[in-house]
């Protein structure tokens, strides 16, 4: 389920259970202009939800677990990270989906640069791949770190650095 919470009561908002899923939640999302949440799951959708009706306004079934989301800083496009070993990035005004492929294990994470420019994704088999959003291709070579268990990524404010986190350790790349 989705809980809303006050930062400054601390309190649930509303029903305690708000938004359901079949399945665990991987990942939610703002987006930071709209009213509305994505979230991804277990059972294989990615879900959109108006925060102020607190309904459903789209849902996708895919073919795999969904493992992470993430809006862009200009909330116009959105990436999806999936057990399946692909990226789809969705240009929610267009409404066009866009696949990405390159990875040999599941998605772990995926951010923007702050300029909506590029987007880096980490993977399950500890590798970390820079992706060009317009032309739609893998920028240069994979950072690979066999053995490792990544879990997360990440750009700095400015876009020049990307950073990396492992089961026991972190990277940062520029």
């Amino acid at each position: 389920c989705v809980k809303f919470w006050d930062v400054a009561s601390g309190r649930q908002m509303g029903e305690s259970v708000l938004l359901r899923h079949n399945g665990w939640i991987h990942s939610i999302v703002f987006n930071p202009y709209l009213k509305l949440i994505v979230s991804g799951n277990n059972d294989m959708t990615v879900r959109v939800w108006d925060v102020a009706n607190v309904k459903e306004v789209m849902k996708t079934c895919d073919y795999t677990r969904v493992n992470c989301v993430e809006y862009s800083r200009s909330g116009r496009l959105l990436a999806v990270g999936y057990d399946s070993n692909s990226i789809d990035i969705w240009d929610i005004v267009r409404g066009v989906r866009i696949p990405m492929k390159g990875h040999c294990r599941l998605i772990r994470s995926i951010a923007f640069s702050y300029n909506d420019r590029w987007i880096v994704s980490g993977s399950e088999d500890g590798a970390v791949r820079l992706w060009d959003i317009v032309s739609r291709k893998q920028v240069g070579n994979a950072i690979d770190d066999y053995g490792c268990r990544l879990t997360s990524v990440g750009f700095s404010p400015d876009s020049r650095w990307i950073v990396s986190g492992f089961v026991d350790s972190y990277r940062d790349w520029e």
